[in-house]
């Protein structure tokens, strides 16, 4: 965003997938003029919980659970969208300094790039980051009982890369990269699939359901992805309603950052 002066107080979410969403939906809610940064063609796999979404729509505007997101390109645009009541989508970091900045790209092991002068209060989820170094505060990101709960000293839980449970299957719902390369989709989110469908491909080589179900995430096509990396996922419950439903994760991510900011004592 080239000019970025004149925003005011607001709060900046970095990454605008399901979690965070889950985060600005939850800001917004809370009063905060939203602004969410990420790529022209984002990463998100559950793209219909996901604000990113915006980018990709003709009309460059996505909702979730009665909270619009809006495209916006300059300070006008988005202060334009936040008069409407909106949350404001951009490609760039502005540089006008946030109230509240809050990392939830999930980068933390691979490029912990954050640092306390980014705001008054610097919030950072998943593991990666220390508490004190690269932000004021941390929030858990692995699901059991400290799911969303604030880390003031050390860092989050590592990584485990076991997915949630869902009718008793776990690692059966991953979609995995069988190499490196370009992904290809060849199904639609919401797509009903049994155990050896293909979804999409990769270099030519395909990624297969390995069980059946409703597929609930996939990367978009002509994103490059790494060789076992997870690329999408399958929902045993095959209920479409799930494709716009905010997860139980995106919503206790997003309570624990807005505790962490009314625990700073900021208000909108």
């Amino acid at each position: 965003m080239a000019e970025s002066q004149g925003l005011g107080r607001y709060a900046l979410v970095r990454g605008g997938g399901d979690l965070g969403t889950g985060v600005a939906h939850r800001l917004h809610r809370a009063g905060w003029r939203v602004l969410v940064v990420d790529r022209p063609r984002p990463t998100a796999l559950r793209l219909g919980v996901a604000f990113a979404t915006a980018a990709l729509t003709s009309d460059r505007c996505w909702s979730v659970e009665g909270v619009s997101a809006r495209c916006c390109e300059g300070t006008a645009a988005t202060l334009r969208a936040w008069e409407a009541g909106c949350v404001a989508l951009v490609h760039a970091l502005p540089a006008a300094r946030p109230t509240v900045w809050v990392d939830v790209r999930m980068r933390g092991l691979d490029d912990p790039d954050l640092g306390l002068e980014r705001a008054q209060l610097v919030v950072a989820v998943g593991p990666g980051y220390r508490a004190g170094e690269h932000a004021h505060v941390l929030v858990e990101s692995n699901r059991g009982p400290r799911l969303g709960a604030r880390i003031h000293e050390g860092s989050c839980e590592a990584h485990t890369g076991v997915p949630g449970e869902v009718l008793g299957e776990r690692q059966r719902r991953l979609l995995r990269a069988p190499c490196s390369g370009t992904l290809t989709r060849r199904l639609a989110l919401g797509a009903l699939v049994v155990a050896g469908d293909v979804v999409a491909e990769v270099d030519g080589q395909p990624v297969r359901a390995q069980l059946t179900g409703m597929l609930r995430g996939l990367k978009l096509s002509g994103l490059p992805v790494e060789r076992g990396r997870k690329v999408g996922d399958v929902d045993p419950r095959c209920d479409p309603e799930l494709l716009f439903e905010m997860t139980d994760k995106a919503r206790s991510v997003g309570a624990g950052v807005a505790a962490a900011v009314a625990e700073a004592g900021l208000e909108p």
